[in-house]
Formats: structure tokens, sequence, C-alpha cells
């Protein structure tokens, strides 16, 4: 198969100088999310999440990042997962965007953090979709009454529970150390910027 013809008009995009880039790499990743958007990148906020086992194995998978902001990214599973497993033993991970479309890429290496029950809670609490599945699992739902009212008695006992997330689900906001920004720019030359964490703010070096 010949994939010559995958580039966009992107294709002569002017490379970046250090100058460009903002000084936050979370406001510089809104810019590139909302241009990948903007593209028809598909599905822009799915991203490869990896970790190690026990092991030292790296297990890497897709997650769908549901947030982010000056803190992290956040994303959420429900917990009976080798991920969250993982995360739990050793809680260094690495995060991936992988925007091929428009050949750009963001690295990013991190502490993913526990969210807080309430955190999470709020977050389930506007999926009815999603709780719905849950409770379907435990025996056909004849109608969408009953089900409209299972649901509410699971919202009011995790509500009333404490929200027992490692029963059902959890998240975590993948706290940045690093974040490289990758692209390919004109005459299909290559650059890469990466933001380093430090104690007052972010050191941007080109590499």
């Amino acid at each position: 198969m010949n994939f010559t013809g995958c580039s966009g008009n992107y294709k002569d995009r002017i490379c970046l100088k250090l100058q460009d880039l903002e000084k936050s790499p979370f406001i510089q990743f809104h810019k590139w999310f909302i241009e990948a958007e903007s593209l028809n990148v598909i599905k822009p906020n799915a991203a490869f999440l990896s970790s190690v086992n026990g092991n030292c194995q790296p297990h890497s998978r897709t997650v769908m990042i549901k947030a982010y902001d000056e803190r992290g990214f956040v994303f959420f599973s429900e917990c009976a997962t080798d991920k969250v497993y993982q995360i739990n033993k050793n809680n260094k991970v690495a995060l991936l965007f992988s925007w091929l479309e428009i050949e750009r890429q963001v690295k990013i290496t991190a502490t993913a953090v526990k969210l807080s029950i309430k955190e999470a809670f709020l977050h389930f609490s506007k999926r009815g979709k999603q709780m719905g599945c849950w409770i379907e699992e435990d025996g056909f739902i004849s109608t969408r009454a009953l089900l409209e009212k299972q649901l509410g008695s699971l919202l009011k006992t995790l509500y009333n529970k404490g929200i027992e997330q490692s029963d059902i689900f959890c998240g975590y906001r993948i706290v940045p150390e690093t974040a490289s920004f990758w692209q390919v720019c004109k005459n299909k030359l290559y650059q890469q910027f990466t933001y380093t964490k430090l104690k007052n703010g972010w050191k941007i070096a080109e590499d």
C-alpha cells in the first residue's frame, strides 16, 4: 500500500521557534488540541497510557482523556483493570497523544494521582448511560422507567456510601513532569520541544 498521499494541508507548516511556544505546556497543548479538532483528527482526546507491571514490563492501552487543566490530564476507568492495578503499585506513567493525521505528537512522562471520591462521583453521576450498563449487568431491564429508577437508586446508594471506588470506578489525574511536542514541518523536517517541570515553572528546550 502506498502511503504517500497521507499528508494534508499542514505539509508546508512553518517550523516553530522557541519564542513561539507558550510558557505553560498546558496552554501549548490546548492550542494544538484545538487545531487537531479543527483538522478533523479522529478522537483527539484519545491517548496511549503506559504503565509497568511488577516485573517492570511496560503495558500500553488507549484511554479517553475527559478533562485537562493546569493540574494535569484526567481519565476514568473501572477499577478491576490491569492499568489501575499497575498504577496503584507504581504511579510513574507515560501518556502519548498521537495525531498521525496531522503529523504531531505530544509525549508526556508523569505521575498518576488518584482522584478524590467526590471528583469521581461528580463525573460519573453525569454519565447515566454508562451507569445504566452496570445496572443491566445484574439482569434484564424491561422498561426505561425501571432503568431510571434503578439508576437513581444506584446513585443514592453510591452517595450515601461515599462511593466505594474500589468496587466500581476510579479516576486519575496524569500530572506531567515532562511534556514533549513533536511535529513535522516544512520540507518534512521534524522538531521537538520539551517542557521540564521545575519548582517555580517550566524549562523549555529544543531537542
